[in-house]
């Protein structure tokens, strides 16, 4: 495994190339085409004519959750509650919003020193109110675990947060949430509720452009990913194989591993980080286990890509592995998990190209892009940069073909 210096991956990021907001509509964002060593200029509207017609888009379904609390003591302090992942239903996020009575979650808690009995919030529900309760539990580190309790005990959490709770925009959007927030830090095919952060690739898809996909015969199929905070998480080490990267679950999916299998003649994109961490998280859990003579080992730590050697095994041999071994009539999907790190030098077993916004210097995201472009990565921001695109989350969309 190469030796990534993370002083290589930094690049001058001016705030006013940030896009705080979304464009008006979500399809006029610009659109940079990466392809056989050439950059183009687009709009996103046009991407059913860009993509080659046996093109095959894979998203990433899940849905960002409200995950932002607001509490107030009596005495008028602010405790800002961000709930992270659920702890009675460790990457279980459906069976964990639909809790009723109470929920654990670990939590990033702001004014944490001020916090020492019960907050309580008052939430006007559609025919009555709410009254939720926060218990602060125990701490490790930066991350608390906490119990909520509500009344009345028959709404769901997800209920409760949809009353109660704010959608966590990214750190660097410096700014209270607005209305369009809800709608538009959502994308449109959104469906697993789970993510404190949106996959953004997707945020410029809408349901013509779906379409206009579809009526060029370009395939599209979902892997679901509940993407956590620990996207954000800055790389502070001189290189990057000293970082420690977070864990993400995610769904392995009988229906989609069949359609891949069937269309594996077909240029896989895709759309988002991500998918592309998820897809490619398949092949090396499949060799794993294959390797290791097991059958039940759904954790695929940081490194283990690097370290499997998956000469003479294709991406056919692991499609067939899960389907033989795990997912059959009575098992239609598998949940994982993923700390997967794709840095340059990185081979790519599923994706053959990439769908993505512009990403944070010195980041894993931006890590991710290299691992298929190389250090062309620069020339690409910088043909950004110099022409009007806008960054990060809310900003503008690039593909990426190696």
């Amino acid at each position: 495994m190469p030796v990534i210096k993370m002083e290589d991956y930094h690049y001058h990021l001016p705030e006013e190339k940030i896009a705080f907001f979304p464009t008006s509509e979500r399809a006029s964002s610009k659109l940079l085409v990466y392809k056989n060593g050439q950059i183009s200029d687009h709009y996103f509207s046009e991407i059913s004519e860009i993509l080659p017609s046996d093109s095959f888009l894979i998203f990433n379904n899940t849905k960002v959750i409200p995950a932002r609390l607001v509490f107030y003591k009596e005495s008028g302090t602010r405790i800002e509650i961000f709930c992270l992942e659920p702890l009675d239903d460790m990457g279980e996020h459906q069976k964990a919003m639909s809790r009723q009575k109470s929920a654990h979650w670990k939590c990033i808690v702001g004014n944490l020193k001020r916090w020492k009995t019960p907050i309580k919030m008052n939430i006007s529900a559609e025919k009555e109110n709410i009254i939720l309760s926060a218990f602060l539990e125990s701490r490790e580190d930066e991350k608390v675990n906490v119990r909520f309790e509500w009344t009345p005990e028959n709404y769901d959490f997800s209920t409760v947060l949809h009353y109660a709770g704010k959608i966590p925009l990214p750190p660097y959007i410096k700014r209270d949430n607005i209305e369009s927030d809800t709608e538009r830090y959502q994308t449109v095919y959104a469906q697993n509720k789970g993510s404190v952060a949106a996959p953004t690739a997707g945020l410029h898809y809408t349901p013509e452009v779906l379409q206009s996909l579809h009526e060029k015969g370009i395939l599209q199929d979902f892997i679901t990913l509940h993407v956590g905070a620990g996207t954000f998480k800055p790389v502070t080490c001189k290189t990057a194989n000293e970082h420690l990267m977070h864990s993400e679950p995610f769904i392995i999916r009988k229906a989609l591993l069949e359609n891949i299998l069937n269309n594996k003649s077909r240029s896989l994109f895709a759309v988002g980080t991500t998918s592309a961490r998820s897809l490619e998280s398949i092949y090396w859990l499949a060799l794993k286990n294959y390797k290791n003579k097991t059958s039940n080992d759904f954790s695929l730590a940081q490194w283990d890509a690097y370290s499997l050697k998956g000469e003479g095994f294709t991406l056919e041999n692991a499609l067939e592995f899960w389907l033989e071994n795990h997912l059959h009539k009575t098992n239609e999907e598998i949940l994982a998990n993923t700390s997967m790190m794709m840095i340059p030098g990185y081979k790519h077993r599923v994706v053959n190209g990439l769908i993505t916004n512009f990403h944070q210097p010195g980041s894993t995201l931006l890590l991710l892009l290299a691992s298929f472009v190389g250090n062309n990565w620069k020339s690409v921001y910088e043909h950004a940069l110099n022409n009007d695109y806008r960054f990060l989350s809310y900003g503008d969309s690039s593909i990426i073909v190696p």
